[in-house]
């Protein structure tokens, strides 16, 4: 994967769909330092991620994922908000957005990831290694 290969299945709105690729992209982002995608593509990022999660084959993928999806998160977390307080962006963000976020935020807290902060708050301390696989 590339990441013009990113770039294009991002603005495809059912990319998510093709579960296989999908979850591949995730982990290429997730490998991928600093990968340069725009705001629009953040949250279409958080938009097909929650999907995908939705349409997971089973629970097993999303388990297998959990590290990609904690990694995820805040990546588009930390973009869209960027220096913002949590107020300011919650009010100047997309409805959409901000609720497909917090979705791939409660699958986070159901699976116990560790120093998981309240919904909105990034931490950049956060080691992702650290996410326990169930």
């Amino acid at each position: 994967m590339t990441l013009d290969a990113v770039h294009d299945a991002l603005k495809l709105q059912s990319f998510y769909q093709k579960q296989d690729q999908f979850w591949q992209m995730l982990g290429f982002i997730r490998q991928t330092t600093n990968p340069k995608l725009s705001n629009i593509e953040h949250r279409q990022l958080a938009r097909q991620l929650n999907l995908a999660i939705e349409n997971a084959a089973n629970f097993q993928t999303i388990q297998y994922s959990v590290e990609n999806i904690y990694y995820i998160y805040f990546l588009v977390l930390g973009q869209l908000r960027g220096k913002k307080s949590v107020q300011n962006w919650m009010f100047e963000e997309k409805k959409e957005t901000l609720t497909d976020l917090y979705k791939i935020y409660k699958l986070l807290f159901s699976l116990e990831t560790p120093e998981l902060p309240t919904f909105g708050k990034t931490n950049t301390e956060i080691k992702i290694s650290q996410v326990n696989k169930k």
